[in-house]
């Protein structure tokens, strides 16, 4: 299974993932780790073009678990996955690899503080 984790920085999204990764015998791929592993120092941006291509990878490395074991899941973390390109992406991708696919939305809960 596919497994997007969405949701605005700061809101445990990668250690979500990693507690889930554990209990499944998942895997996560983290976007910042793979564009680190990818990219020199100096040529690292944080752009859309440089996150799709990372995410591209990700897709990619994904295929390559699944394709050894189609009973992994693989949790894809470090995008909020806020455009409908970005999901459709992976659900087109989840679709080609024959794998059901799931968002898990990471929020932060509001400010509950009540006043007197």
């Amino acid at each position: 299974m596919i497994v997007m984790m969405a949701g605005l920085p700061g809101t445990g999204k990668s250690t979500l993932a990693r507690a889930l990764a554990e209990r499944t015998s998942g895997v996560v791929l983290d976007k910042d780790e793979i564009r680190r592993a990818l990219f020199p120092a100096a040529d690292i941006e944080y752009s859309t073009d440089q996150d799709d291509f990372c995410m591209g990878v990700m897709l990619e490395t994904a295929a390559y678990i699944v394709g050894k074991n189609r009973a992994r899941y693989v949790f894809l973390d470090g995008r909020p996955f806020s455009r409908r390109y970005q999901i459709q992406r992976v659900i087109e991708h989840a679709g080609q690899l024959g794998q059901d696919w799931r968002i898990v939305e990471c929020v932060c809960p509001g400010n509950t503080a009540q006043t007197d």
